[in-house]
């Protein structure tokens, strides 16, 4: 069944700052989205009002039509370098809470990590607690996760930084394979060169605004894009001008 998340005039602000003014977009099952923007644009915290950190100060998140309140997130992967992993938790430990979570056959259990590991061979981590990897190996990690839960829904955060050419393969392959499972796939990143040619559609915030939604017109440069919509060049020219004129 097609899954869609749907974000509706969402404000969030913090101590009178507002860090997302009015952001409407929808994520759709068999497509990988690219969210784009600058640090402070707004991405992270979207992400995690859509995973439940915090609560919005307007508007409406529903997956499928539920309030995020009746959402069963057993079936969702975040997939990060730190993902706020459990770090005095050994990496067989981890692996196992989250298949337990994600309620899959316990009976299966064995089976499908012999056949994950002959793809992403961790072996060497297992019996090692999360905190002595590197930034690197902590993405195979959840790298290994993700391809043994397969989930329905799946947030790539800078999922090509930090790890060598092989493994990059590999994470974009992984990305493919959930698109062509008919999941929801959003990766966010700033290496937009690395991830272009496998995106469908691109949606790109700055100063809490998404200012552009559309689907990737072949032999457009995302590159380009981004630096037309992601910097609100007037405010920014503005701020630096008032900066100075205030220096003495």
């Amino acid at each position: 069944m097609k899954k869609i998340i749907k974000v509706n005039d969402v404000k969030k602000q913090f101590s009178g700052w507002f860090a997302l003014r009015g952001v409407t977009t929808t994520f759709e099952s068999g497509k990988i989205y690219g969210f784009l923007g600058n640090n402070g644009a707004g991405k992270t915290t979207l992400v995690k009002l859509i995973f439940q950190n915090f609560d919005y100060d307007g508007g409406s998140v529903t997956v499928d039509g539920k309030e995020l309140k009746d959402v069963d997130y057993s079936e969702w992967l975040y997939f990060s370098e730190s993902a706020d992993l459990p770090v005095d938790t050994q990496v067989k430990e981890y692996i196992g809470r989250c298949y337990d979570y994600a309620q899959k056959p316990s009976k299966d259990y064995n089976e499908k990590v012999a056949k994950v590991m002959k793809i992403i061979n961790i072996k060497k981590w297992w019996n090692k607690k999360i905190k002595s990897l590197s930034a690197g190996q902590k993405k195979m990690v959840v790298l290994f996760l993700c391809l043994l839960l397969r989930p329905k829904i799946a947030f790539f955060d800078e999922p090509t930084a930090n790890v060598d050419l092989n493994n990059k393969e590999l994470i974009l392959k992984t990305i493919k394979t959930l698109k062509a499972e008919d999941s929801i796939v959003v990766v966010i990143t700033h290496l937009i060169e690395e991830v272009e040619d496998i995106l469908d559609h691109v949606v790109i915030m700055s100063d809490g605004l998404i200012k552009y939604d559309e689907p990737v017109v072949k032999g457009e440069s995302l590159v380009k894009l981004f630096d037309e919509y992601a910097i609100d060049r007037t405010t920014q020219s503005e701020k630096i001008k008032e900066y100075i004129n205030n220096v003495k």
